[in-house]
């Protein structure tokens, strides 16, 4: 986790493997920093050739597979912390 010197919070970007792999690939074009942000990737249930188009086949994987996935990532978070997670932000 990265530390927030202004505030004292740590932020986490988890996303779908997938769109992880794009936005590190954008980082890396352009140079950026992910600056104060942990950016961390979990699976969305397909596999690198599934049609991410076909959003009845993603959806079924993203149900599937990315709720233990992320429960799995919190129990994790919170075993390496002191402090408690206070806010966790779906989309």
């Amino acid at each position: 986790m990265v530390n927030d010197p202004i505030s004292q919070n740590q932020s986490s970007f988890v996303a779908a493997e997938f769109n992880h792999a794009r936005v590190m690939a954008a980082l890396h074009k352009t140079g950026l920093d992910q600056g104060q942000i942990n950016l961390v990737a979990i699976p969305d249930g397909l596999v690198d050739n599934d049609d991410r188009n076909d959003l009845a086949w993603l959806c079924d994987g993203i149900y599937s597979v990315m709720p233990a996935c992320l429960e799995e990532l919190i129990g994790k978070i919170k075993e390496s912390r002191e402090d408690e997670i206070t806010s966790i932000i779906a989309d």
